[in-house]
């Protein structure tokens, strides 16, 4: 990454935090695909490569906002004991196999 690269992703690290402690950045490499790293760790960073921090892999991340295991860390932004959810998420899957089409079954498909 060049300089001017590094200037505005500290630059917009920096508006993130400021924002929520909840921030990621996400890096792509063709070896390891899409992680994440927390904004506070690429901020402490400093000048040196992304690839540097040990980072999350995509579905792990996933996972863990799905299962509420990520967390926002300033205790002040902490909703206290009498706080309740917005919105509650059910997540619903099903495999849906379609019928062969007769000619399909005639051809032995």
């Amino acid at each position: 990454m060049g300089q001017n690269d590094h200037n505005r992703l500290t630059d917009q690290l920096k508006k993130m935090l400021a924002y929520t402690t909840e921030a990621f950045v996400l890096i792509y490499s063709k070896d390891a695909g899409i992680q994440v790293v927390p904004a506070v760790a690429a901020l402490a960073l400093g000048s040196r490569d992304l690839f540097d921090v040990a980072a999350i892999s995509w579905p792990w991340c996933l996972s863990a906002v799905f299962r509420g295991r990520m967390g926002e860390v300033a205790g002040s932004r902490v909703p206290g004991s009498d706080w309740e959810p917005m919105f509650e998420l059910d997540i619903l899957a099903a495999a849906v196999r379609e019928k062969p089409a007769p000619a399909a079954l005639a051809a032995g498909g």
